[in-house]
């Protein structure tokens, strides 16, 4: 499908119009408390609901910098420490559902795509993933390995999401949205911590974690995890998937204040993951597809490594450092690689002048990846290292105090892919009453190719040519003519506290998309195939740039304080994604992004505490049906009971997606998986603390 190009004056009039309707019509009911000048509190699990519905929480994603979300023209939400542990999740990927506009749909036990406003897939190119704002991103494959990143999720102290783009101070990649997961201070966690638990398909669960003081301005925590999750069925015949997996990681962190104006901080984390990789790879022999050959034990072996230093020169300007470390290796039959990032930012905040606050940094990375080839892969050359240098400059202008703020930026990036690459946005946000925050956004952002979209070349399918004696082998070829796709976005929003205990938040968009990714075929040649060492009719899909698209839609989000122990959330989220051929023919691409991501998301989840030791929290999702994969639309339900037994001990028992059997979520890459549908789980977990 090819959607005409609406003017952008004329989409953000429209959507102008909607906004004002849903939030200005509701400003009479709006009270008149000061809550901006508030204090916050120090944990905001110790305070009562009520009053977290009121506090604007602290975030440092939109603007590189500490703003209450009111004050963040972004369409932002917070998943507090609070929210994490009542969800009863066990994986970072699955409490990432709780976040409005974030399409998360786990393709097996161990594999999910994840993305926001669209182009989710595997590996979803368009989504930049943070640990206390280190990239998770591969650029390898430009995604993220959601399966290799086991996180204790008590230790996270907030997970902050931007629907939309940020790479004005991220940079690339930073296109349909950014999660930046925070971990909790050292000084947060003092003490001792032991979780065990386990059920139907979370099979057995542990975690075990030390904190303690080293003097009175320095703490550190060290911990340790394991899980073991067991398989789904297959979709066409009921069968075990023989995707279980296990998962370890252990790591420390060091916290330090050694001065008033300083603060230190250094971790490591180390993990292991294993499972059992099944690739559908083709083969030139009939049936012309192969599940064997490739078929074995997988793992990963994963480092993280940062050191951060900030020092604050007044209340408002600061100057941050940190280099940072990643590694990950991936050892499959099918393909083996490991790569290396090291990452250096400086940032400083000052104010030169009274109604300006200004931003602005330098930073360089590493990338150095080795590929050990296959007979289903070939990557050249075996090793590739790239550079990236980039700066930002970013400065909000207060044009009426307190009330009205301009905020124009731009990061300007060269790598040796794609060379220069300039990422501008301005932003406008007024605040109309204490209460009430709107909010404008234009923005551009980048997505480079993968490495292995440049120097891979993959056999696709197998098939064979009527009167040849060679088999046809569709061949996936990589290029180094690609360039960056790009993004030109508008956004408006708005968000308010109708009553003390009524809150809604509604963001907009249209996004205008460039040199989408595609696959153009070429000539056919005869060559010899490493599927069989053997001749066959070589048919190229040469990877390319041709497509376009166009997306609109938006999310908006309220959450409700009945009582002073219950609180609600319900959120929806649309979304319309249109691509235009242009002078492609690459039909399948094309369907397979504007089918690839729901239109429809609803969600319903409630914090209910029966009383000072019991609490009693669900989940219900409404997921609507993709074409890409022929996936029907669904509805699941999660729920928690927690018994606090005594101040150390507590017991919590989930069930998981309780309305069906199971499901189907997603499908994998070229290779598979095979559909896998999601099964219903019941597990039990005991944490002890002292």
């Amino acid at each position: 499908m090819t959607l005409n190009n609406p003017a952008p004056t004329r989409i953000c009039s429209i959507l102008c119009a909607a906004l004002c309707c849903v939030l200005i019509c509701s400003s009479s009911a709006i009270g008149d408390p000061d809550l901006r000048n508030s204090e916050l509190p120090g944990d905001l699990s110790t305070v009562d609901l009520k009053s977290l519905l009121n506090f604007d929480l602290v975030v440092t994603s939109p603007a590189k910098k500490e703003q209450r979300i009111s004050d963040s023209a972004s369409a932002i939400y917070v998943l507090t420490s609070e929210d994490i542990r009542r969800s009863g999740a066990t994986h970072i990927a699955e409490v990432l559902r709780l976040v409005p506009g974030v399409d998360v749909a786990r393709i097996s036990s161990n594999k999910w795509a994840i993305s926001i406003r669209g182009f989710n897939q595997l590996f979803a190119n368009k989504l930049l993933v943070l640990i206390d704002g280190v990239s998770l991103f591969s650029p390898t494959t430009n995604g993220v390995y959601w399966e290799s990143n086991e996180l204790d999720l008590d230790d996270i102290d907030q997970i902050e999401v931007i629907r939309g783009p940020g790479a004005a101070l991220w940079g690339s990649n930073a296109v349909n949205g950014i999660i930046n997961i925070i971990t909790k201070n050292s000084k947060k966690t003092l003490g001792a911590k032991v979780s065990v638990g386990g059920g139907t398909h979370e099979r057995a669960l542990f975690k075990a974690r030390y904190g303690g003081a080293i003097g009175e301005d320095s703490f550190y925590r060290v911990y340790g995890l394991g899980s073991k999750r067991e398989e789904n069925r297959l979709l066409d015949s009921s069968e075990n998937a023989d995707d279980e997996w296990e998962s370890y990681a252990g790591g420390f962190r060091f916290d330090s204040e050694p001065s008033l104006s300083d603060r230190l901080n250094l971790s490591f984390d180390r993990g292991y993951q294993s499972d059992i990789f099944a690739p559908n790879t083709p083969s030139t022999e009939p049936p012309f597809i192969d599940p064997a050959r490739f078929r074995g034990d997988s793992s990963y072996h994963n480092t993280r490594a940062l050191a951060k230093w900030t020092h604050n020169i007044s209340e408002l300007s600061s100057v941050d450092t940190s280099l940072s470390y990643l590694q990950k290796k991936r050892a499959t039959r099918l393909a083996t690689f490991e790569y290396d990032i090291w990452d250096f930012e400086a940032q400083n905040r000052i104010q030169p002048w009274s109604k300006h606050d200004i931003v602005y940094g330098l930073s360089y990375r590493y990338f150095a990846n080795e590929t050990m080839d296959s007979a289903a892969q070939e990557v050249t050359p075996s090793y590739r290292q790239t550079n990236l240098f980039s700066g930002f400059l970013q400065d909000e202008v207060s044009i009426i105090s307190d009330e009205l703020k301009l905020t124009l930026g731009a990061k300007f990036e060269h790598n040796d892919q794609t060379g220069l690459e300039a990422l501008p946005n301005g932003r406008i946000l007024w605040n109309a009453s204490q209460n009430l925050t709107f909010w404008g956004a234009i923005s551009k952002a980048v997505a480079p190719p993968a490495i292995f979209f440049e120097d891979s070349r993959i056999p696709l399918a197998a098939f064979p040519i009527e009167g040849s004696p060679f088999p046809g082998i569709a061949t996936a070829i990589g290029s180094r003519d690609l360039e960056s796709e790009s993004l030109i976005a508008y956004e408006i929003g708005g968000r308010g506290n109708i009553t003390d205990n009524f809150s809604i938040d509604l963001a907009l968009f249209y996004n205008h998309y460039d040199n989408v990714f595609s696959s153009k075929q070429g000539e056919p040649f005869v060559d010899l195939s490493r599927l069989s060492d053997a001749p066959a009719l070589i048919v190229p899909l040469y990877i390319a740039n041709e497509l376009g698209a166009d997306s609109y839609g938006g999310e908006i989000t309220s959450e409700f304080i009945p009582s002073d122990n219950w609180r609600l959330i319900l959120a929806y989220g649309f979304m319309k994604l249109d691509v235009d051929l242009n002078q492609s023919g690459d039909i399948s691409t094309s369907d397979a992004i504007e089918t690839g991501s729901p239109q429809h998301q609803l969600s319903l989840r409630s914090l209910y505490s029966l009383s000072e030791s019991i609490e009693f929290d669900g989940d219900l999702r409404f997921v609507d049906s993709l074409s890409n994969g022929e996936i029907p639309s669904y509805l699941e339900l999660n729920l928690r009971v927690n018994f606090e037994l005594s101040d150390q001990l507590d017991l919590s028992i989930i069930g998981q997606n309780l309305l069906e059997d199971s499901h189907l979520e997603a499908v994998g890459d070229v290779f598979g998986p095979p559909k896998t549908e999601i099964e219903r789980g019941v597990y039990a977990e005991m944490r002890y603390i002292f």
